[in-house]
């Protein structure tokens, strides 16, 4: 029960994955956490996964909107065939970052207009039960970083994991490259 109440919140944060990471659904993948709490578990969006899809393409009520270009990432493998549209914005003035996540195409109209706001599709997400992020963040699968504003300006890139895998441990980029089976190196 004591490891519940020390619980550290981490929605808003990144979770980077260890370069040992074996699961192919997470292996160099960075989340962008939506939810997290001791009660209901976690929830996140892998945010440097692009895929070759515009929203126009993925839902015909876009496609002859503003919304019709808006990128499509793969966001994780549970429900993978649901849209989340998310977005993102940084506050300079009060150095505060705002998360609009499972915005109606309504409210993601509205907000795609602001020229500070970063609008996303994402097919899927990332969730864990109760209790089983934390046991993960104890194996050290995954890696913990706070958002910041140098992190929004490339948080869409395909290197991001790497960018920040640099950043935070520098040292791990040497498992970073490393084969499956290093016979075939």
């Amino acid at each position: 029960m004591a490891e519940q109440e020390n619980l550290i919140p981490l929605a808003g944060s990144l979770l980077i994955a260890h370069p040992g990471m074996g699961d192919p659904n997470f292996k160099k993948t960075v989340i962008l956490m939506a939810s997290h709490s001791a009660e209901s578990g976690a929830i996140g969006i892998i945010i440097n996964r692009p895929t070759e899809l515009t929203l126009g393409e993925v839902d015909n009520e876009t496609a002859n909107t503003p919304l019709a270009n808006v990128t499509i990432y793969q966001g994780g493998p549970i429900a993978s065939k649901q849209l989340i549209l998310t977005a993102w914005q940084w506050n300079a003035n009060i150095h505060m970052f705002k998360l609009h996540f499972g915005l109606t195409k309504e409210m993601a109209l509205q907000v795609h207009t602001s020229s500070d706001v970063q609008l996303k599709g994402f097919l899927g997400y990332a969730g864990w039960d109760k209790g089983q992020l934390e046991n993960e963040l104890q194996q050290k699968a995954w890696l913990v970083c706070p958002l910041d504003k140098l992190q929004t300006q490339f948080a869409f890139e395909k290197r991001l994991w790497f960018k920040l895998l640099c950043k935070i441990n520098p040292t791990l980029l040497l498992l970073a490259d490393v084969p499956v089976n290093p016979l075939w190196n």
